[in-house]
């Protein structure tokens, strides 16, 4: 039996206050399911500071503006880098809009085959994306065939490998490099 300490739930509220709703909601929804889970919430909003998430066994960690940088994307800045920012060995990442209506425990199971687990998306080649803009799509087409799988980013699972680490730097190397093409 893992230590429950060792593993968590992260989510990512930056931006403004409708993602930090929506991603309360989502921790309490989880909070029901999974009674004894650890969960974290990372955030920029100063409303986080004051609210009292310690009756639901909700983390706080708020982002300084350097940790966060500046920009429409800063939520992209976070997620990019999110394995700097679990207290985890075992990290799950739900995006602020997932509900979760199930208990979550046997998502830990997949760390058994694998550092990372990610869901295929709802449209599962990069040529089929409709949720980001046109010259983000086209950079992407540049770089890789249409028929790639597309993951969805919105619930990830790692484990603090020094694999996942490299993973994530280049993520965010080429995420920081995308925007730069795209500006």
């Amino acid at each position: 039996m893992f230590d429950m300490k060792s593993r968590g739930v992260i989510y990512c509220a930056t931006t403004n206050t409708d993602y930090l709703e929506a991603a309360l909601i989502s921790a309490m929804a989880l909070r029901k399911q999974e009674p004894a889970i650890a969960i974290t919430l990372i955030s920029d909003q100063p409303l986080l500071k004051l609210l009292p998430l310690d009756a639901y066994q909700i983390t706080p960690r708020f982002l300084t503006a350097d940790e966060i940088g500046n920009g429409a994307f800063s939520s992209r800045q976070i997620k990019t880098r999110l394995n700097a920012f679990t207290p985890y060995q075992e990290s799950l990442f739900l995006d602020a809009d997932i509900l979760p209506l199930q208990p979550v425990a046997d998502l830990w199971d997949y760390l058994f085959q694998t550092d990372l687990a990610m869901v295929v998306d709802r449209l599962p080649m990069i040529s089929l994306c409709d949720h980001i803009g046109q010259e983000e799509k086209t950079y992407t087409l540049n770089c890789l065939p249409g028929t790639t799988t597309q993951f969805n980013s919105g619930v990830m699972l790692w484990r603090d490998t020094p694999a996942v680490d490299i993973l994530f730097q280049q993520w965010h190397e080429e995420w920081k490099n995308s925007t730069n093409m795209i500006s």
